[in-house]
C-alpha cells in the first residue's frame, strides 16, 4: 500500500455527533479519515448524501452548456442536440445506480442542467417553459432517467444469461404472492 495515495473514510449517519480520533499507521506515515473519497469518478462522502458528487456533475455539465449557449446561434439545432446528448448526458448517467437515491433537492439541480440544455437546443429564453420542448426532444426528466436505469438493471437481472443467480433468487414475482 502506498500511504501517499491511500485514503479511507468512516461512514456514519449525518445525525451522528460522534467524532473519532482515528487514524491508521503505515510505517512512518499516518492516514486520517477523509470527509469524502473519489472512487472511479464518483465522490462518496462519509454521510452518503451525494451533495459533493452532484455538485461536481453539475459543474461539469454547466461548463459544456455555457460554452454551447454562447455559440448556439452559429450551430444548427440538431448539432446542438447531438452535442448536449454526447457531452452532458453521460455525466448525468454515469453511476446513476449508485447516487440515484439522492434527495429531491439534488435531483432538482440535475434537472436544471437538463432544462438549460433544452433552452439551448430550442433557443428559448429563461422564462420559457421547457417541459413540452423536453418531451419533443425525447429527453427524460431526471426522475425518469433514474427509473429507466433501475428498470434496465432489473430487466438484465431477469433476462440476461450471465446475470448472477444469487440476485435472481431474491426476486419475488407478484404472481407468487
Amino acid at each position: 500500500i502506498n500511504p501517499s495515495k491511500t485514503e479511507f473514510m468512516l461512514l456514519k449517519s449525518r445525525h451522528s455527533k460522534t467524532t473519532l480520533n482515528f487514524s491508521i499507521r503505515f510505517g512512518n506515515s499516518e492516514i486520517s479519515p477523509a470527509p469524502s473519497v473519489k472512487l472511479l469518478g464518483v465522490t462518496v462522502d462519509s454521510n452518503l448524501i451525494w451533495d459533493k458528487h452532484i455538485s461536481l456533475v453539475v459543474r461539469r455539465c454547466y461548463c459544456v452548456l455555457i460554452g454551447l449557449a454562447r455559440m448556439r446561434r452559429r450551430i444548427p439545432r440538431q448539432t446542438r442536440q447531438l452535442l448536449i446528448e454526447a457531452l452532458v448526458f453521460p455525466h448525468l448517467r454515469y453511476c446513476m445506480s449508485v447516487w440515484g437515491s439522492c434527495g429531491v433537492t439534488l435531483r432538482k439541480r440535475l434537472q436544471k442542467c437538463i432544462n438549460f440544455g433544452v433552452r439551448i437546443v430550442m433557443d428559448l429564453s429563461r422564462s420559457d417553459r421547457v417541459t413540452q420542448h423536453r418531451r419533443e426532444l425525447g429527453w427524460l426528466h431526471i426522475d425518469e432517467l433514474v427509473c429507466e436505469r433501475d428498470l434496465h438493471i432489473m430487466y438484465r437481472v431477469l433476462n440476461a444469461a450471465n446475470a448472477p443467480e444469487l440476485i435472481r433468487r431474491h426476486i419475488t414475482y407478484r404472481a407468487d404472492t
